[in-house]
């Protein structure tokens, strides 16, 4: 097997590719080891978010292994290795089961060493860039991309609040026809099909459940986390902008080093979203100032009220996962990997240990002439061609440590 270093992949990420190679320390972002500790020492209501997240996975027609190992969260002292992404059309491009499988990797080696660790997907159901989910390409190494899409409202509703369009079925009969021969070719199409009833949000969530479920995956969604995550928002209007603001400053050293701002937030900018009934979201405003007592008690009742109307943002998600979570490490992409390293300030001030940032691994396949357009293919061509079996394969090479992106010969299949 081969292997091309990041730069190959991802070259204008210049600050994940710093933070990568150990040339740029991020404030309060901890190495493994300490933050694999830290959660561990964490004291959580550890029975009803194992209940919660159990009850869910059921309603997903999760297999056992995801069952068994959410049970494990019940231990005091188990953490988790978490990754996440939006949901995509069909599983989104393949770097998604990357994501995915390099989660399993790290959390069995975390669990040899003696901590117990449950791996975990945070399926970001609450996002509404319908633009950037609504498309997948479907090709096999060389050969030209098959674009796929899925007519989707552009509304602002969250992905959890829209019903898989009835074109589904369409793109689903495309998918079929484009699919190359091979002992995995029914087994790839069974992975993306809905249930009916169900959102985008739960249909990626049952497909990476069908990927990834065998091998212990848990995913987790927003509204599953909401109730152990109250924290964020409400510092967020107990202390109006000091999360912003402690992000920020972080962001400015970084900016003052030639890097670019991947959050640049604005001051005293909230890190939520209001969604109304619908499930469309939008900017709440500025919050009250710290001495309006009387604005501030508002915005508690309103929380109270109604606990669903409040969706974070992208930093806000991360700080509510791992408020909700004893997350020792996040397997990040290069955009994630760059504002993540932001939020080390903002997990102190919430009072939570800030996980270490692990880059996620990437494959490709065969011998393909440009590693960046092949990453944001499908994975469901080379399932089809080579069959489930490939993600044990693949697995495994998330496995080894020092393996950056990563070759995976296909064989005669």
């Amino acid at each position: 097997m081969s292997a091309v270093t990041y730069e190959d992949v991802a070259p204008d990420a210049r600050l994940f590719l710093a933070l990568v190679r150990g040339r740029e320390h991020a404030p309060g972002i901890p190495t493994l080891e300490p933050a694999i500790a830290a959660a561990a020492a964490r004291t959580l209501p550890r029975g009803p978010l194992a209940d919660a997240i159990r009850a869910r996975l059921s309603e997903l027609d999760a297999p056992r292994e995801s069952l068994a190992a959410a049970e494990r969260l019940r231990v005091p002292g188990t953490v988790t290795v978490i990754a996440g992404q939006q949901p995509v059309l069909l599983g989104g491009p393949h770097f998604v089961v990357a994501k995915a499988l390099a989660a399993v990797a790290l959390a069995r080696r975390i669990d040899a060493s003696g901590t117990p660790c449950v791996p975990m997907f945070w399926v970001a159901s609450e996002d509404h860039d319908h633009e950037e989910v609504d498309h997948v390409d479907i090709g096999v190494g060389d050969e030209p991309p098959v674009p796929l899409t899925l007519p989707l409202p552009r509304d602002r509703r969250m992905l959890s609040h829209v019903l898989v369009p009835t074109e589904i079925t369409a793109v689903v009969a495309r998918l079929a026809a484009v699919l190359p021969a091979g002992p995995g070719r029914n087994d790839a199409l069974a992975l993306v099909s809905p249930v009916p009833g169900d959102s985008m949000g739960t249909a990626f969530a049952r497909t990476l459940l069908r990927l990834c479920g065998r091998f212990g995956l848990v995913v987790i969604e927003p509204a599953v986390a909401r109730p152990f995550a109250r924290a964020v928002v409400d510092h967020e209007v107990a202390h109006p902008g000091e999360l912003a603001l402690a992000i920020s400053q972080v962001e400015d050293a970084f900016a003052a080093r030639g890097f670019a701002r991947p959050l640049a937030l604005r001051p005293r900018q909230s890190l939520f979203f209001v969604a109304d009934r619908a499930g469309r979201r939008h900017a709440p405003g500025p919050l009250p100032g710290p001495d309006d007592a009387a604005g501030l008690l508002a915005w508690r009742r309103r929380l109270d009220d109604k606990p669903d109307g409040i969706s974070w943002n992208v930093a806000g998600r991360v700080l509510a996962q791992d408020v909700a979570l004893p997350v020792a490490a996040q397997v990040c992409g290069p955009s994630e990997m760059a504002y993540c390293a932001l939020l080390g300030a903002a997990h102190a001030r919430l009072g939570v240990p800030a996980p270490a940032l692990v880059p996620r691994p990437g494959f490709t396949f065969g011998t393909v002439l440009d590693p960046r357009q092949e990453r944001v293919r499908s994975i469901l061509p080379y399932l089809a061609r080579a069959g489930l079996g490939l993600l044990d394969r693949l697995l495994d090479a998330a496995g080894r440590p020092g393996i950056e992106h990563e070759v995976i010969p296909l064989g005669d299949a």
